[in-house]
């Protein structure tokens, strides 16, 4: 719980949030659904009810869909948070079960390049630097609060 509690934490800092739609596609994917969904709203979600309808049969306690979007929502901010600092995925997060959905073998009428670019993409490690910009010379031109 004090791990999770300290990416929670780093997820704060970074700034991650996800909408909404955002929550229910990574739920998706997460769970090998590579379709959208064409509901609008997470409750809406025919998967999302069903799940819902199963663990309500099996299980006394009952959750809304509101909190299961909650509870989501701070399981992939927190697995977001912990791949962008470490620069990997945590196993049996999100990001390390939608790599996986990726598929391994290109087609046949995938060219070379193409391939390529697709491995870069989920390979290269991006150098990010920060500039200090002092900011009190334009503070005389700024108007409102």
């Amino acid at each position: 719980m004090l791990d999770f509690l300290v990416w929670k934490h780093q997820a704060d800092k970074l700034g991650i949030s996800l909408t909404e739609k955002g929550v229910l596609r990574m739920a998706l994917v997460s769970t090998g659904n590579k379709a959208g969904s064409q509901s609008d709203t997470f409750a809406d979600d025919p998967r999302v009810k069903e799940f819902l309808a199963r663990r309500q049969a099996r299980d006394r306690d009952r959750i809304t869909p509101k909190e299961l979007q909650a509870a989501l929502l701070e399981e992939f901010r927190v697995a977001l948070a912990r791949e962008m600092i470490t620069g990997r995925p945590a196993p049996g997060t999100f990001p390390a079960v939608a790599l996986n959905l990726l598929p391994t073998t290109p087609g046949p009428d995938v060219p070379p390049p193409r391939v390529f670019e697709q491995f870069r993409k989920l390979t290269t490690n991006e150098t990010v630097g920060l500039l200090e910009i002092p900011v009190e010379a334009f503070l005389a031109q700024v108007d409102e609060k």
